[in-house]
């Protein structure tokens, strides 16, 4: 996804940032990002975007956010 970005001012003509250059720290980002939700349950919702080996639409991923923001909004209304 870091290849598909357009021009970033910032990384002055570098495809990728100092971060996104580094594989290992890519995933070890990725490896505590999946920790938190289990870690936290009560705070946190992984949620998946990616189906059948495929990356979600953003839209699809943004009806899967506003469903959990809608029912956290819900619970707490209570």
């Amino acid at each position: 996804l870091v290849d598909r970005k357009g021009s970033r001012e910032y990384v002055k003509g570098v495809r990728r940032d100092l971060h996104e250059a580094d594989l290992k720290h890519l995933s070890q980002a990725e490896r505590v990002y999946m920790e938190i939700p289990k870690l936290f349950p009560r705070s946190f919702t992984l949620i998946e975007c990616v189906r059948g080996g495929k990356l979600l639409t953003v839209n699809e991923v943004h009806e899967k956010v506003w469903e959990i923001v809608k029912r956290t909004l819900a619970r707490r209304k209570k």
